[in-house]
């Protein structure tokens, strides 16, 4: 666990500060915070073991200045040391700044400072989060332009301080209860569904930590919406609102607040949201881009935080048309030829079992006459082994079922057979009452998994790529090949 290691004065110790030195700045965490706080006026530089050139090239022209390896003595000149989760007590560059006495930071610290600085809308929650902060910020920058935006993918409004005055849209991850440094003006939350197990052993601190979450927002004076179909949501927030705190709940069931209804007929990225003050009303539609369920509820759950910040709720839901996705996020790639037919290929950061699930129905609802061929990459040893009977429902939909070898991230030491196999996955895996001959095959890694994929595809066939590891380099390679 990562929260603030400092003491209370640090946002005024911050304040007085000119040069941040970012240990793994390149990181899809790191590199955002970098961008924004040399924005802010810092003078930022950093390393990074698994730069790229292009990285590289890219942070040298915004200012900030990489050192390859460890460059050790640039830290006498620095006012501190930003790390994050993944830095461990045995890094050297790390070790070196604790020698020199520099001040270390935590991704709490940045984001605290800017609870100081800025009236944040954080969009939390364990799947769906960088959807819909893209989302909420794509239906308010143009109506407000100086807004800002923190969001965990690349992109051209992934890291922007924008003007202090206007609204800043932040991607509140949970992971090492850094959300917890947050002191919203509104908060999204959008499902309260376990995950990151070793940071929350049990159910409960991790439902604890979305409390505190909620009541840091409330004793700041700000405001909730929240999607009432989520059962945690609903048990853990509805009390407060009973209560009399400002909370206001969306979904389709007929218990919230706000209504989504989509009309028969409609292709399935088209709804009405309704208030319920709005009587006979169907309610203002809404048109997306996007498809599936779950990204209905995202853009409900974005135009009510934007109505909360005090938008225009209609000029909100006509904004969100022009919202085209996220990359990794049901994001298209290419086309595969098979026996000279194209097969679309997609990536998705759907890793836990929930967003699986939710993913693939997605996309068998979009593409109802097309085999669905899906290739899994567990993340993580611990996730799987922990939601081992979520992921056994998550594929039940899924024609082709490809499971990788799992991408172990900080979790790289452990032995898998000590944990599970990848072919008592597959055995255990059942299809759903629709799905005839489902297909299970084991792919292996990723130097041989793309060939893997080729033996099994057929004219016709959809594929899509679910993970957070490497798996979308893995389809980037056969996407290249396959000329």
């Amino acid at each position: 666990m990562q929260l603030s290691i400092n003491s209370e004065n640090t946002i005024e110790k911050m304040e007085k500060m000119e040069k941040i030195y970012v240990i793994g700045v390149a990181g899809s965490g790191m590199r955002g915070i970098s961008l924004i706080l040399s924005e802010m006026g810092y003078a930022v530089c950093g390393s990074d073991q698994k730069i790229t050139i292009k990285m590289e090239n890219d942070l040298k022209e915004i200012g900030i200045k990489i050192y390859q390896g460890e460059d050790l003595e640039i830290l006498k000149e620095m006012d501190a040391v930003l790390i994050s989760s993944a830095v461990k007590e045995t890094n050297l560059i790390l070790k070196k700044a604790h020698e020199l006495g520099k001040m270390i930071l935590t991704r709490h610290d940045i984001w605290n400072l800017w609870s100081e600085k800025r009236n944040i809308i954080a969009v939390a929650g364990c799947h769906g989060k960088t959807t819909t902060t893209g989302m909420l910020d794509s239906i308010i920058n143009p109506i407000t332009p100086g807004n800002g935006a923190m969001i965990g993918v690349p992109g051209k409004r992934s890291a922007i301080w924008g003007l202090e005055k206007d609204y800043f849209i932040l991607e509140a991850d949970e992971y090492a209860k850094t959300f917890l440094a947050l002191k919203p003006k509104i908060s999204l939350i959008l499902n309260i569904d376990r995950d990151h197990v070793d940071i929350y052993p049990s159910d409960q601190d991790y439902f604890s930590a979305f409390l505190k979450f909620a009541e840091n927002t409330i004793i700041s004076g700000g405001s909730i919406v929240a999607c009432g179909d989520d059962t945690n949501i609903w048990k853990l927030l509805k009390p407060l609102q009973n209560s009399g705190m400002p909370i206001i709940f969306y979904g389709f069931d007929g218990r919230n607040d706000y209504l989504i209804n989509i009309e028969s007929g409609e292709i399935g990225n088209k709804f009405y949201l309704k208030g319920l003050m709005d009587g006979d009303r169907k309610g203002i539609l809404v048109t997306l881009s996007v498809f599936g369920n779950h990204n209905i509820l995202n853009a409900a759950g974005a135009i009510l935080a934007g109505r909360e910040a005090g938008f225009d709720i209609e000029i909100l839901s006509k904004n969100m048309l022009e919202f085209k996705g996220m990359e990794r996020r049901q994001e298209f790639m290419g086309n595969l030829k098979i026996s000279n037919n194209l097969v679309p290929v997609y990536d998705d950061y759907a890793h836990a079992p929930a967003e699986v699930l939710a993913t693939i129905n997605a996309f068998k609802k979009q593409f109802p006459d097309n085999r669905l061929v899906c290739y899994f990459q567990p993340h993580t040893y611990s996730r799987i082994t922990e939601f081992w009977d979520q992921y056994l429902i998550a594929f039940e939909n899924c024609d082709v079922i490809g499971v990788g070898d799992v991408f172990g991230s900080r979790e790289n030491d452990l032995n898998p057979k000590d944990q599970f196999t990848i072919q008592k996955l597959l055995g255990e895996i059942k299809p759903s009452k629709t799905i005839q001959n489902q297909i299970k095959i084991e792919l292996g890694g990723t130097d041989v998994a793309g060939r893997n994929i080729l033996v099994i595809l057929k004219p016709g066939d959809i594929l899509i790529a679910l993970n957070a590891g490497t798996g979308r380099e893995v389809i980037q390679k056969i996407l290249s090949e396959n000329v």
